[in-house]
């Protein structure tokens, strides 16, 4: 199981790229605020750094894949992994700052390898209210054992404020609450780029992930060793931004009772000066 925010193009693009809508005025295209990162025009160069994405999905094979900020879904990804035997769902954000830059929506992407799952019931659906944040449920049968698992993806409201952290809980309790809907419980994942902390930190109580900690229809677990305060070295994003170096984890596989972790791919140690993305990496993910 793999997730992977991959950074959207629209959210990345530099002022000599020129997107295939008009700029809102007051809007810049400006390598999404990452103005550390060195030589950006390559970094942040679509035509190449989409097909670094694709190789670190091979890289790992995964069986499933939960992909974030997806903006190049139809003339991509789904043809591109689709050769690589992957089906998969897709749903787009309703708003973005990406529309505004004047990209194409970017959203969520669900992907299974087509030789080991095949679609039972599928859910693609956007938060209430005001219907703009999507997630996607779908239930699979593993066609070697003929069990079925239910897996979700979605993308949480990023910025840390108590106000994002109110919508975030609400958000993802509306999720967990719409599992049922698939049928049986015995096997589920939920995996994505939650934005949320499973601590308070920075004057914002974390209730996001401490709600998933008490649901129990079905009690669900994260793959890997949830942090425990800001000194915790784990993470799953790690940039630069302006004066700060944020260093934290927002990406979650969880996972119920009835599937266990066998091994689990760390984090680089060591990663370039100027963090994620870098020459070396292709997201900030």
């Amino acid at each position: 199981v793999m997730q992977f925010n991959v950074l959207a193009q629209g959210l990345s693009s530099g002022p000599g790229v020129t997107p295939p809508f008009a700029v809102s005025p007051g809007y810049t295209n400006s390598f999404g605020d990452f103005d550390r990162v060195p030589a950006p025009e390559r970094v942040f160069a679509w035509e190449l750094r989409k097909w670094r994405l694709v190789q670190e999905v091979l890289r790992w094979q995964p069986d499933i894949l939960a992909m974030e900020e997806v903006d190049h879904f139809s003339d991509f990804f789904q043809p591109v992994l689709a050769a690589e035997g992957y089906q998969g769902v897709f749903l787009p954000k309703k708003d973005t700052p990406a529309t505004a830059l004047g990209w194409y929506s970017d959203g969520v992407a669900l992907f299974w390898k087509a030789s080991l799952f095949r679609v039972v019931r599928q859910k693609l659906e956007y938060f209430p209210p005001g219907g703009n944040r999507p997630y996607v449920v779908v239930r699979l049968s593993h066609l070697p054992s003929g069990r079925e698992v239910v897996v979700a993806a979605t993308h949480l409201k990023a910025k840390a404020s108590p106000e994002s952290e109110r919508v975030r809980e609400t958000d993802i309790v509306h999720l967990l609450g719409k599992l049922p809907e698939l049928g049986s419980l015995d096997f589920v994942l939920v995996v994505g780029n939650l934005n949320a902390a499973p601590f308070s930190m920075n004057g914002v109580t974390a209730t996001c992930i401490p709600a998933v900690q008490r649901w129990s229809n079905p009690v669900l677990r994260s793959a890997y060793p949830l942090p425990q305060s800001e000194s915790d070295p784990a993470y799953s994003t790690w940039k630069l931004r302006g004066p700060l170096d944020v260093r934290h984890v927002t990406d979650y596989i969880l996972h119920s009772g009835g599937l266990q972790p066998v091994e689990l791919l760390q984090p680089p140690e060591e990663l370039a000066r100027s963090r994620l993305p870098s020459k070396r990496y292709p997201s900030d993910h």
